[in-house]
């Protein structure tokens, strides 16, 4: 793929394989079979043979060519030492090795400005290092047994050898040094401890899995300042809007300083690693899950055993009843009948925010969260205890219905939990400083927006007064914030609906944009009421109700 778009200071570099290839390969079927030495089992590739004297010609056309026609000027050479697995003898070594010279020296040849980072490569070295950008090297504490698919730390021995390699590199070719280790992506401890001990050797540290394909510490740790949100009922992006998550959850992720990235559950989820790139994940389904409830729970498992806090809210039945969900620590006691009433047995000062647990017989299940710390438990009188809310050492979760109370007569929706304090305890959300969008070099800001509707309306007071009226002479010439006032220039206008009232309506509005502290905005013309429906395809711009009935429009 074409590099993504980065500042002038920052090169992308490309990844290619330079001793070896791959079955997903497109030019390896046109190798042919006099070029190959032999496999490399580890993972299952070619080993290719650089002493021959078509190759550096191939290499620089077939593969680096379509990779700098897009937009690459760095290139990461891998597998520059692959031969030493089949050329056996001197004679054979300093072959291959005369091969590997000659593509470097035809890459510099080819592609004036290409940068070069060597993946080891140091028998070549003192030939080529006055071309090279700079030198990588993997598993100077810590490796990845690609055989045995294990984490191992690197032996002493091995460590040395390295050791003396890259110090090389660094004091005679005076060359930058990259150190990369693996380290599981749950064990961000070791990381940081194996990122500390190769800044101590002045290389550049870069600790993360054997695919490369997860945000890994450097020199510096990026602190995630996003939240996964699962969902499962919007289809579109207007839909989100009505999704609980970001009706009730946005406010105080983005109080603590994170933004919401949200991701349908029902579609396939990311099976790249999540570590690194978000701070956590929230999970608030509006609807219990269908067939995909088991390869959701399955994956919420990997994310939780993978390091990435995880919070869980309302429709937890499909976790709980998963062996990814005991695995979690949710037992589900053997169930038997319900003995009597059901009432709180332990409430943490969490609880009760803005309205009290009420417990709910339909709702109680005997669940234990094991190894957790419950924040409302409930309890049958049969003795018989159900963790309705508890802190997880993977994050945590709260059953339904205790999260929200929706009041009768749509009379609101209120928090049974605090939410903000619930969500950074769950997603271990570090302290850390936050963007505040209403102070600006330590003033508080305050701004205000009055959309058009009702502007030719009658105000319910003494003279019935025009609303707009009452908005000039009550609220914008008492209160001078910064305000921006919109108009629906159908309603006002000589030839639109009020054509009697038009003189007094655009006087109004003239005097209301007279004032300093009052901007213009815009109501549009017609006021259409449902765009949607004329982008999705489902209504004209001109269908009965879908804008105002202006006259001749």
């Amino acid at each position: 793929p074409a590099p993504q778009v980065a500042p002038a200071e920052v090169t992308p570099f490309a990844y290619v394989a330079v001793g070896e290839a791959t079955r997903e390969r497109p030019y390896l079927k046109d190798i042919p079979a006099s070029w190959r030495l032999g496999k490399n089992p580890a993972w299952n590739s070619v080993v290719l043979d650089q002493a021959q004297s078509a190759w550096p010609d191939f290499f620089a056309e077939r593969v680096i060519r379509p990779l700098w026609q897009a937009g690459y000027r760095g290139f990461f050479l891998d597998t520059l030492d692959s031969y030493q697995l089949h050329a056996k003898g001197e004679p054979a070594r300093r072959a291959q090795e005369a091969g590997l010279v000659r593509v470097i020296r035809e890459l510099k040849r080819r592609f004036p400005g290409i940068k070069l980072m060597f993946n080891r490569g140091f028998e070549i070295l003192p030939e080529v290092h006055g071309d090279v950008f700079a030198v990588a090297a993997e598993s100077l504490y810590r490796g990845w047994d690609q055989a045995e698919k294990v984490y191992r730390p690197v032996p002493e021995a091995d460590r040395a050898w390295l050791l003396r390699q890259l110090d090389r590199v660094k004091q005679e070719y005076r060359l930058p040094v990259v150190a990369i280790d693996y380290v599981a992506p749950h064990d961000r401890a070791l990381a940081r401890e194996t990122a500390a001990k190769i800044r101590a050797h002045g290389f550049v540290p870069w600790i993360a899995d054997p695919g490369l394909d997860m945000l890994g510490i450097g020199n510096i740790e990026v602190m995630p300042r996003k939240v996964m949100v699962l969902h499962n009922d919007a289809n579109d992006e207007f839909g989100l809007t009505f999704e609980l998550a970001q009706r009730h959850a946005a406010m105080p992720l983005n109080y603590l300083g994170y933004t919401l990235e949200f991701v349908d559950a029902r579609k396939p989820l990311p099976e790249y690693p999540l570590t690194g790139r978000y701070a956590g994940i929230l999970v608030w389904l509006t609807r219990p899950p269908g067939a995909e409830g088991s390869g959701l729970a399955q994956w919420i498992e990997k994310q939780a055993t993978s390091g990435v806090p995880v919070a869980l809210l309302d429709h937890l039945n499909f976790l709980i009843d998963s062996p990814s969900g005991a695995r979690l620590g949710l037992q589900l006691k053997p169930a038997s009948p319900l003995s009597g009433q059901i009432s709180i047995a332990a409430q943490d000062k969490l609880f009760g925010f803005e309205a009290e647990p009420l417990p709910e017989r339909d709702a109680f299940r005997p669940l234990h969260a094991e190894g957790g710390t419950p924040l409302l438990q409930l309890r049958d009188e049969g003795g018989a205890t159900q963790d309705a809310a508890a802190l997880m050492p993977w994050g945590g979760y709260i059953l339904s219905p205790y999260v929200l109370d929706e009041l009768p007569l749509d009379a609101g929706i209120r928090w049974v939990v605090q939410p903000i304090e619930f969500l950074r305890r769950a997603l271990k959300l570090p302290d850390m400083p936050v963007p505040d969008a209403t102070t600006e070099s330590g003033r508080r800001m305050l701004l205000a927006h009055m959309d058009g509707d009702g502007f030719a309306s009658r105000a319910e007071m003494p003279g019935n007064p025009l609303a707009s009226e009452v908005v000039r002479d009550r609220i914008l010439t008492k209160y001078r914030i910064p305000t921006a006032v919109s108009v629906i220039q159908g309603e006002i206008s000589p030839n639109g609906l009020n054509k009697p009232l038009s003189p007094i309506l655009e006087g109004v509005a003239r005097d209301m944009f007279a004032l300093p502290h009052v901007e213009i905005a815009s109501h549009s013309l017609s006021h259409p009421f449902n765009w949607r429906e004329v982008e999705s395809g489902n209504a004209a711009e001109n269908s009965e109700g879908y804008r105002l009935a202006l006259p001749d429009y």
